[in-house]
């Protein structure tokens, strides 16, 4: 197995109870930080003018531009929220000097909402084609004068 399918694999079986209360914390404590120097940095100059463009390239609506709202393609989305959060250069600071968080953690988001949306989509489109088959069934009993347990004069 190769680094790639190695990873993958400890991705895909690894559960939520199998993290690290370190790992966890470090989780929430950047997700917050994150989330807070976004809010910082959303009404710079330059973020306001990057924001517009975005919501100006339009696209799909996949996932939210965050404080200013509107959806946009998820890779957007990712890009107007990592540029918020990096605005001012307050981020997360991790040694050696890494800054993952700023764009880790709005690249995530845009991901996980843009996901959400298409598992949405596929539950609406399932449903919808099991009301289409139900109706059809009972259309195709009323056209034949009855239903199961009720039998028809011709017989």
């Amino acid at each position: 197995m190769d680094v790639e399918e190695t990873l993958v694999a400890h991705i895909l079986n690894t559960r939520f109870d199998d993290l690290p209360e370190q790992a966890i914390e470090f989780g929430k404590t950047l997700l917050l930080t994150v989330l807070g120097t976004t809010i910082a940095g959303a009404w710079t100059e330059d973020c306001e003018a990057a924001i517009d463009q975005v919501k100006e390239w339009g696209g799909r609506r996949e996932s939210t531009i965050l404080i200013y709202g509107g959806q946009v393609p998820a890779h957007n989305a990712a890009f107007a929220n990592s540029m918020m959060a990096r605005a001012l250069d307050f981020c997360d600071g991790m040694i050696p000097g890494l800054h993952l968080g700023s764009t880790a953690v709005p690249a995530a988001l845009a991901a996980a909402e843009r996901s959400f949306q298409m598992v949405l989509r596929a539950i609406r489109e399932r449903r919808q084609a099991r009301a289409a088959h139900r109706n059809r069934g009972v259309g195709a009993q009323a056209s034949c004068g009855g239903s199961e347990g009720h039998t028809s004069e011709l017989q």
